[in-house]
């Protein structure tokens, strides 16, 4: 699918408020055994957004510092998208109370959508279809995730590792025909319910908690994602990629995947397990702010990249836009 590239005017991370290290976390093992544990998942710490703190919250935050950031009127804006598998309630819509709590005009609408790792590539393309409409000139992306807060408390390695997060990204209407973005899906539903257990909600589910099978889900993305990139990279082969950006949930995935699909690392972008450990549906949002603020320049050409995401569902995702340098913050909740 092709869609003319709208402009990414500008990018905020928001984490959770609790940070705590992998060594405090994990306490109750051996120093030798949290080193490990360490070194197997590349993250050395997480943020956990309080008790009290949830979507709606993280994403308000997000959305008012993108708005301080940029100096937008925001009654200029069409459209809040927002994308989580984890909002506040199942009624009212998150958007909504995001909507009220921000004072939005009442001709901004909104739209909630249920995604998980692949939020962010999924909001960005129900924007831009969006303002492909002559009536749509300003769009607010919001994704957020809260995860935390369904994870088993026996489920201490999980746990560890994950982090609360919401970002959020300002997106205008360009009239650019030469410019291009190009997005490919791929969904492969007969293992949905084997790779993540279902997670009750009105029908009863096999846990309250969210609990996927990883060894299933790490076999089926390095079976299937190669063949999936390998179409895609076929179907764009004019394009010339700088850097590849793709979800990982740690490092051992990320150098496996690497391996499997005969990339040089120093193409693939990644700083963000790191410094916020596994931020879920906002590990691409919050690479691009990273790259944005250590490889772009502003006035310049930008760069060719490549994203891809792949979640529960076992829905794969791809996009390949040129990034140009746009304003953006990272910042903790406080």
């Amino acid at each position: 699918m092709k869609t003319n590239l709208h402009t990414i005017k500008a990018g905020v991370l928001v984490l959770g408020e609790c940070e705590k290290s992998l060594d405090e976390e994990l306490a109750h093992l051996s120093q030798s055994k949290r080193e490990f544990f360490k070194a197997q998942m590349g993250i050395n710490k997480h943020f956990i957004a309080d008790k009290q703190s949830f979507a709606s919250d993280l994403s308000i935050k997000a959305i008012d510092e993108l708005l301080k950031l940029t100096n937008f009127d925001k009654n200029e804006l069409d459209l809040l998208i927002f994308a989580s598998h984890t909002p506040d309630f199942y009624a009212p819509a998150t958007s909504s109370l995001i909507h009220k709590e921000l004072q939005l005009n009442s001709k901004t609408t909104c739209l909630d959508l249920t995604n998980y790792c692949t939020a962010f590539l999924q909001g960005l393309l129900t924007a831009f279809l969006h303002l492909e409409n002559k009536e749509y000139k300003n769009i607010i992306l919001v994704c957020a995730s809260v995860k935390s807060k369904k994870i088993d408390p026996k489920d201490s390695f999980t746990y560890a590792t994950l982090s609360d997060s919401a970002s959020a990204f300002l997106l205008s209407k360009s009239n650019k025909k030469d410019e291009t973005c190009f997005f490919m899906q791929e969904l492969f539903s007969e293992f949905a319910l084997e790779e993540t257990f279902s997670s009750s909600s009105y029908k009863q589910g096999q846990s309250e908690f969210i609990k996927v099978n990883n060894d299933l889900f790490f076999s089926l993305v390095q079976e299937k994602f190669p063949k999936l990139l390998e179409t895609f990279l076929n179907k764009n082969k004019a394009l010339q990629y700088e850097y590849f950006f793709f979800h990982y949930a740690n490092d051992f995935f990320r150098k496996k995947l690497l391996q499997n699909l005969k990339l040089d690392e120093k193409l693939c972008f990644s700083q963000s397990l790191e410094q916020f450990g596994n931020l879920d549906a906002n590990n691409l949002s919050a690479n691009l702010i990273l790259f944005n603020q250590t490889k772009l320049k502003d006035g310049g050409g930008g760069k060719q990249i490549l994203l891809a995401s792949y979640g529960t569902g076992m829905h794969f995702m791809l996009a390949s836009l040129r990034l140009k340098a746009f304003k953006s913050k990272i910042i903790k909740a406080k």
